[in-house]
């Protein structure tokens, strides 16, 4: 592409000072403009190249530390057999005798963290059923100063992360000292199938609007946890007295064995912290599709949900709330990598804006990455007077001891002041082609030591070009 160049013609008159100083305000205007661009852009660079690492290797780590590759379960928006669809449907259907809906359901795919966002606590039930993942010390805060402030929650979990509820380290005085045993309990009283566990529940002892049989698969039993010397809160559910945890393994009742001793073993415990409550229940199962409509399951847990969140007073007068459901999806492992890559992104994100420590120390960590960026970014070379050639005479610049490290700023002295005579853009200079430029400068050395930056230049080299240069004008 060609250019229409503003040719100046030559003056063979010799210049005054005056005429120097305006030129060289005019050149030392136009490069410190083009300083502060290329400094600007450089930094631009860095910083944006820096985040796109960071966030790949954020990326990457999730997508490796994921975890082995499952088909998600226990989830409330799936229909197969070891999802809880039927829970949710059950809720969304419950309606008042003004066919007003008791519930609304809604769900987290980030972190409990969220939580602290929740406006009426009284209103909410926090629900984890089969906990697939740790929960970190900053979930459990949020979820204990969620309940403190009048929410309920549900821990349903069997050989799970459950316990990581109780043995997170937090700053609060008020913990959850209950967690799972993480071994097969058996109970003679079960149905057909020795997994298949019968409980019996008696309304007094669980204070629900419930008295039945609920059938249980696989549950484990729930112990004490951090060293308490007596239960937290109070048991509403227990097996027959001949209940037993397997603590070897072997598939075998041995009394001799510490902790397989035959009694009552509690399966549902209701903690109370400030004014909300939690309820620990040993068995996942009992909320999936598949178990839902055996024995009176749904007409517990139904129980259970009116209990935490009655939408009636102690006067039996209607409560105009609707009241809210959480199911936490971020504690299941997702059906693929690449999911649990983004519900690890999103769970970064929620943590990040919900945090304030977080935030405090991550806007610290940000001003000291800027502050990094500009100490290891150089400054452009300053550009000192004795290579302002207009102004000075070869007997000066000679004196001036010229070295071959000065090229670089000859070269790029040599280059804006021929961009600047011919009144070009920098865009349109740096589209030059080598012919153009030969055309424009019209001796062969001197484009070959302005394209050239890897050639070697000693001080009589350049001596000689900075000759040339002067008689260009």
């Amino acid at each position: 592409m060609k250019f229409n160049f503003m040719n100046k013609k030559k003056n063979n008159k010799s210049k005054g000072p005056a005429d120097h100083k305006d030129q060289d305000a005019e050149l030392d205007l136009e490069l410190t403009r083009y300083i502060s661009s290329q400094k600007a852009e450089r930094r631009g660079y860095i910083i944006a190249t820096t985040l796109l690492v960071l966030f790949i290797l954020f990326l990457s780590s999730t997508i490796y530390f994921g975890g082995e590759q499952r088909t998600s379960q226990l989830s409330a928006y799936n229909d197969r057999w070891n999802d809880i669809s039927k829970f949710r449907d059950h809720l969304l259907d419950e309606k008042d005798k003004n066919n007003e809906h008791l519930y609304e359901t809604s769900s987290i795919l980030s972190s409990p963290t969220i939580l602290r966002e929740i406006k009426n606590p009284q209103d909410a039930l926090y629900v984890a059923i089969g906990i697939e993942k740790k929960y970190s010390s900053d979930e459990v805060e949020a979820i204990i100063r969620f309940v403190w402030d009048g929410g309920s929650v549900i821990f349903a979990d069997d050989y799970g992360f459950g316990n990581s509820i109780s043995d997170a380290v937090i700053d609060l005085e008020e913990s959850f000292s209950v967690g799972f045993v993480g071994k097969q309990l058996w109970d003679e009283n079960y149905a057909k199938n020795p997994r298949f566990i019968k409980i019996n529940v008696n309304r007094d002892d669980c204070r629900l609007d419930f008295e039945g049989v609920i059938l249980l698969n696989d549950p484990t039993a729930l112990e004490m946890r951090n060293d308490q010397e007596k239960w937290q809160g109070r048991t509403m559910v227990t097996t027959s007295s001949k209940g037993w945890v397997d603590m070897n393994e072997d598939g075998k009742h041995n009394p001799d064995v510490l902790g397989e001793k035959m009694g009552k073993k509690p399966l549902v415990q209701e903690v109370s912290i400030g004014d909300g409550k939690a309820i620990f229940i040993s068995d996942p199962s009992i909320f999936i599709n598949d178990m839902w409509d055996r024995e009176n399951n749904t007409e517990f847990i139904d129980a259970l949900v009116k209990y935490l969140i009655p939408n009636t007073d102690e006067f039996n007068v209607k409560n105009n709330n609707t009241k809210l459901v959480i199911f936490d999806e971020s504690l299941h492992i997702q059906d693929s990598a690449l999911n649990n890559a983004q519900q690890s992104l999103f769970q970064g994100l929620v943590i990040f804006t919900t945090d304030t420590q977080l935030k405090v120390l991550i806007g610290i960590l940000m001003l000291l990455f800027l502050g990094v960026l500009i100490i290891l970014i150089e400054n452009p070379p300053e550009l000192v007077h004795k290579f302002n050639i207009d102004y000075y005479s070869l007997n000066q610049l000679i004196i001036s001891d010229i070295s071959a490290d000065d090229a670089d700023r000859i070269r790029y002295i040599f280059l804006e002041r021929l961009r600047i005579s011919h009144g070009m853009s920098l865009e349109q200079f740096k589209e030059l082609s080598y012919d153009e430029l030969e055309d424009m400068i019209k001796d062969r050395e001197l484009v070959e030591f302005a394209l050239d930056w890897n050639k070697k230049y000693y001080a009589q080299d350049l001596e000689n070009i900075l000759l040339k240069i002067r008689d260009l004008d």
